[in-house]
């Protein structure tokens, strides 16, 4: 008898059929807008906030000479929503075993990389080793092999690194409600959970096989962490896969409606451009200049003032130093994309680190320049029964 997929299974109410069909629409209908002068200048200076017209127009090349007001504005909101606070996380890489084949990541399972996933012993080595950092908000990552990389080792890592860490995120594959609930209740806080890309034809091509190349099931994992009780949800779209106005579009339509249906949940989004892998020659189909990238951030951050956006050390020190007065609210330190990193680095990197700051070199950064770096704001524990 043939395995059901994920998506054969689906009964539960809350699961976003509306924002599949927002979606779809927006595949047939879109085309891109060439705005007058006077329509960007409205939108800039304007306080609609977010529409699918308004983000088209801030998207628009048309729009690019007047970055430097897109600056003003965008700053002034960040300032604001969010102070002069930028939080500040470390990834941890606890397996990179996988059985997806997607070419944009070096963890595909056909490529030959050096493998590993942590024992419980190296597992408390890892975090630890990175907690002597300062860092307090650690985000747990692995590639996607669940006959080895078991829900119950994911588990029984987040409850380890529960009693390390004030905060545990994770980005893996996406789960069922209930099991977000389960690591809900033994400390896990946030989830990010990217689509890649939210163009099914470019989807299917990018995930040739495995679980992965589900689409509705993973666009609909958000839905289900959301309504499991997660505190943080961040999502995005790997940018280079697609036309960045039509891709961002789509993930807009995506974060406009998780905000209006889980205004309880803390929202934010990341912006990461393809980086180059180990073992490939992937070509970036949509590339993306600096200037482009941030002309993007800075029209997110206009129309989602509220949202946290985070930006990787995908993007190097010079550009992270120029965008976070901009609209940033999240940056990464001491970042490695290799398992064991922290202590005896045992594997092959998921994409090349651009910014390779440790954690006492981004606070300076940040309180010589006027922000105030958070390295805990966040307790788990505090919210839930212990015992």
């Amino acid at each position: 008898m043939a395995t059901k997929k994920p998506t054969e299974l689906r009964n539960d109410a809350y699961l976003s059929d509306t924002l599949i069909e927002r979606l779809d629409l927006w595949y047939k209908e879109f085309s891109p807008v060439t705005p007058t002068e006077n329509k960007i200048l409205s939108v800039i200076r304007g306080d609609q906030g977010y529409s699918v017209d308004s983000l088209a127009v801030l998207l628009s090349p048309e729009a690019a000479p007047f970055l430097e007001e897109m600056a003003v504005v965008a700053k002034s909101k960040r300032e604001k929503f969010f102070g002069n606070a930028i939080k500040i996380f470390a990834p941890m890489y606890i397996s990179n075993f996988c059985s997806n084949g997607c070419l944009y990541c070096a963890f595909k399972a056909d490529n030959r990389i050096v493998r590993k996933q942590l024992n419980r012993e190296e597992l408390l080595a890892e975090s630890q080793s990175l907690a002597s950092t300062g860092i307090r908000q650690v985000l747990v990552l692995t590639g996607e092999a669940k006959r080895l990389t078991t829900f119950e080792y994911l588990r029984d890592s987040i409850k380890e690194m529960d009693t390390v860490f004030s905060s545990v995120a994770m980005e893996v594959w996406p789960l069922k409600k209930e099991q977000y609930e389960e690591l809900v209740e033994v400390g896990l806080d946030g989830l990010t959970l990217y689509q890649e890309t939210y163009n099914r034809e470019i989807y299917a091509v990018q995930h040739p096989y495995g679980d992965k190349s589900d689409y509705l099931w993973r666009i609909e994992g958000p839905d289900r962490a959301c309504a499991a009780g997660i505190r943080s949800m961040q999502i995005g779209a790997l940018i280079g896969l697609d036309d960045y106005r039509c891709e961002l579009g789509a993930m807009a339509i995506h974060l406009d409606y998780l905000c209006k249906k889980y205004p309880d949940v803390e929202m934010s989004i990341s912006l990461p451009r393809l980086r180059p892998i180990v073992n490939s020659d992937l070509q970036v189909d949509h590339p993306i200049s600096d200037r482009l990238y941030a002309q993007i951030l800075l029209a997110f951050r206009i129309l989602f003032p509220h949202v946290g956006i985070t930006l990787s050390t995908r993007e190097d020190e010079r550009m992270r130093n120029g965008l976070i007065p901009l609209g940033v609210t999240k940056v990464s330190a001491s970042v490695s994309t290799a398992v064991g990193e922290h202590t005896d680095k045992a594997s092959d990197e998921q994409f090349d680190i651009a910014d390779e700051r440790s954690v006492d070199e981004m606070c300076s950064w940040l309180e010589a320049n006027g922000f105030q770096p958070v390295l805990h704001d966040w307790h788990s524990k505090l919210t839930r029964s212990v015992g």
